[in-house]
């Protein structure tokens, strides 16, 4: 900005007397009561470039009276606290998500094998289910088989068989047929 306002950076010599000059320009009337002699520029000429200790005023800080920034000075110090607060919330926070890490990783076999323990658990149970489901379709088959045997069996016999108390069954098998017909 100021170099883009004529104000050479370069040769820090002459640069008291061109931002004098600048802020004369500028036509700033709390500038004008500030720069007001020789004296006072050869006094700014002779500050240190910043204040040593907070009660010193160097160039930087009469430069910022002047300009009007160092109303800002308190803000962000209080902006720099609060920065340094949150850093150190940050670095626990950071410590304790590597801490949560580490027993996540350590956590990782036992994951692992409890995943496996429940896959092959899982697969035991659908076995038995198969086996299980074979076992109740074989009864079912042998079943089928049994009554067609007994019912062949039935027919075959004389009649006086007919009149035991499992013939009604028998007889649903048959579809009610005549007992005494041939298949």
């Amino acid at each position: 900005m100021l170099k883009g306002r004529g104000i050479d950076l370069d040769h820090k010599r002459f640069l008291i007397l061109q931002v004098r000059h600048f802020l004369i320009v500028r036509s700033s009337s709390h500038c004008l009561t500030t720069l007001k002699t020789q004296g006072e520029v050869e006094s700014i000429a002779q500050m240190k470039p910043k204040a040593q200790t907070e009660h010193d005023e160097g160039l930087l800080e009469y430069l910022e009276d002047i300009i009007g920034t160092s109303k800002y000075k308190e803000p962000i110090d209080e902006a720099m606290v609060e920065m340094e607060r949150l850093q150190e919330e940050r670095g626990v926070k950071m410590n304790r998500l590597r801490i949560v890490e580490k027993e996540k990783k350590g956590l990782e076999n036992q994951k692992k094998e409890a995943e496996d323990y429940l896959r092959l658990k899982n697969e035991h149970v659908r076995a038995l289910s198969r086996l299980w489901q074979w076992i109740l379709w074989r009864c079912f088959v042998n079943e089928e088989d049994f009554k067609k045997t007994i019912v062949s069996s039935f027919l075959g016999l004389p009649r006086y068989v007919a009149y035991m108390p499992f013939t009604d069954e028998v007889e649903e098998g048959l579809g009610g047929r005549d007992r005494s017909e041939p298949g």
